[in-house]
């Protein structure tokens, strides 16, 4: 395969990867082949990126989430900062996908601040954007949508704006304000059609769906469920197909089209047993209230006892089944078990907000670690600059007396030339001189003071090439303050041939290239 046929195929991968993720997923690893069996590797370490994100928008996040990993790695030894930023915050999305709130910050800021240093504004959109997302989930909603605001402004007028969309109508959701989501909503799945993007579209057909429901809108509410249901079809994608059928089925209910509501549950349900997955749950439990409306108040109480409860539902599900529980047993008179599921369900609720609270709690908490850290490692920069600034001074200062200790000896000398041999003033400056020191620097202070300003430089640099010898590692020392040849001869009592010679021996030992420069590669260390 030639260069121009795989830049061909990366630019059609960039397509699939918003439009068929199942034939982006494909092309993803012929990609990856073809570029290891090449040699071009300049598009390689995109493709493992895009990769990664194909396995994860398929439902295998675990895979998923194994190349982000790989990316990272190879990233950092290819020094190839956007990707390196890229896959970090994507890893930091993955983690709080699991509930790893405080990791997925770590991962979420370390990404963020990658983009911030080289520029990357899709980068830096994407991981404000997920930061509001996180700060969602800890219940800190102001600080949510600040975040989400600042993505949307880093965003404007690119494709990616949707994802700041989003996060600014589901905060708008919880926070009541449902006219501003569908608004949101709205805007991002607009951008989504003149990009012609259209598996991104079904998380907003959804959730515009969702906020109609809220509303009693079950009519409109369907209509966008429906286009939902159309857009996952495309993908391939198992879970999202069943969570637009299970919410066609419930709102189905609330439309008492209940003929329609069995049939989609009941195809939701054979597909979750098929593939394992856990939104059975809500299929056991919106059937059990299709069997509850139906008037089947028992077959409903069943329906939950036997397939519902024994799957441990979440917050948001106990609460239903806990009020569905009490509705059947109140038609069905049975008093002593409507008393039980009313303590069960002030219990529940009291332990709801209890966990609510330790999760917010855990917010704040984390935010003021991370304040305090930030605030220590401002402290850190400040002494360090401090002892930079006061290290070049001392150069500098040694640097002049180094100057007039060499501009006095010249001046001893010239005065010895103008006088004879024979007069005793002329030998007594000869020994004088002997004993003179070409040198005013005290390396071992200097030393001390360069590793206050740079503690981990020189351990760094013996680890590095072990076999620099002493005045190696000093002249190394003096590169990495930016001194020049005619400085450190000075300060060396060395030529300044001598000094290049000590610079290409040292070059040499490092297994520098020509295009590679010494200060530059020392400044990394």
């Amino acid at each position: 395969m030639t260069r121009a046929e795989i830049d061909t195929e990366m630019q059609l991968l960039h397509k699939l990867r918003t439009e068929d993720p199942v034939r982006g997923l494909e092309l993803s690893q012929r990609l990856i082949s073809d570029c290891l069996a090449t040699g071009y590797t300049d598009h390689l370490l995109q493709a493992r990126l895009y990769h990664a994100d194909l396995l994860v928008r398929t439902g295998s996040t675990e895979q998923g989430e194994q190349e982000y990993l790989n990316c990272v790695e190879e990233a950092k030894k290819q020094q190839n900062q956007t990707i390196l930023g890229r896959a970090t915050t994507a890893l930091g999305l993955i983690k709080a996908y699991n509930d790893d709130l405080v990791g997925a910050k770590q991962l979420l800021e370390e990404g963020l601040s990658i983009a911030l240093t080289i520029g990357d504004k899709e980068g830096e959109g994407s991981a404000l954007g997920h930061l509001a997302q996180l700060y969602s989930q800890w219940g800190l909603r102001d600080l949510a949508t600040e975040y989400a605001k600042q993505s949307y402004e880093v965003l404007k007028g690119e494709s990616s704006i949707t994802l700041p969309l989003f996060r600014l109508a589901s905060l708008s959701t919880i926070a009541g304000d449902h006219e501003s989501a569908i608004r949101f909503f709205k805007e991002g799945l607009a951008v989504l059609h003149a990009n012609n993007i259209n598996t991104s579209r079904s998380p907003f057909y959804t959730d515009i769906a969702n906020v109609y429901s809220r509303l009693g809108r079950f009519e409109e509410a369907r209509e966008y469920y429906e286009r939902s249901l159309a857009t996952t079809e495309a993908t391939g994608n198992i879970d999202s197909r069943m969570n637009s059928l299970v919410l066609l089925g419930a709102n189905d209910v609330n439309l008492k089209d209940f003929n329609s509501a069995e049939k989609r549950l009941t195809t939701a349900l054979e597909w979750g047993l098929r593939y394992q997955s856990k939104r059975v749950i809500w299929c056991y439990y919106y059937l059990a209230t299709l069997a509850f409306y139906r008037g089947n108040h028992a077959q409903a109480i069943e329906i939950l006892d036997r397939d519902v409860l024994p799957l441990k539902p979440n917050f948001e599900l106990t609460d239903g089944c806990y009020g569905l529980y009490i509705e059947a047993y109140t038609l069905l008179e049975d008093w002593k078990n409507v008393a039980a599921y009313e303590k069960k369900l002030r219990e529940f609720r009291i332990e709801l907000n209890t966990s609510q609270f330790k999760s917010k709690l855990a917010g704040v908490q984390s935010l003021i670690a991370a304040d305090r850290e930030k605030h220590e490692k401002d402290i850190e920069k400040m002494k360090r600059e401090q002892l930079e600034r006061e290290l070049s001074t001392m150069t500098l200062q040694l640097l002049a007396q180094t100057e007039q200790l060499a501009e006095f000896r010249e001046g001893i000398l010239a005065v010895i030339r103008k006088t004879p041999p024979t007069e005793g003033i002329a030998k007594e400056l000869r020994e004088k001189l002997k004993v003179l020191p070409c040198k005013s620097i005290d390396w071992d202070k200097f030393e001390a003071q360069f590793k206050a300003a740079h503690p981990e430089f020189q351990l760094r640099l013996k680890e590095s090439y072990p076999d620099l010898s002493k005045m190696e590692t000093r002249i190394c020392t003096l590169i990495r303050m930016n001194l020049k040849s005619p400085d450190i001869s000075r300060l060396t009592c060395l030529s300044e041939r001598n000094i290049e010679n000590h610079r290409y021996r040292i070059r040499k030992k490092m297994k520098l290239v020509k295009e590679q420069d010494l200060g530059q590669e020392l400044m990394k260390l």
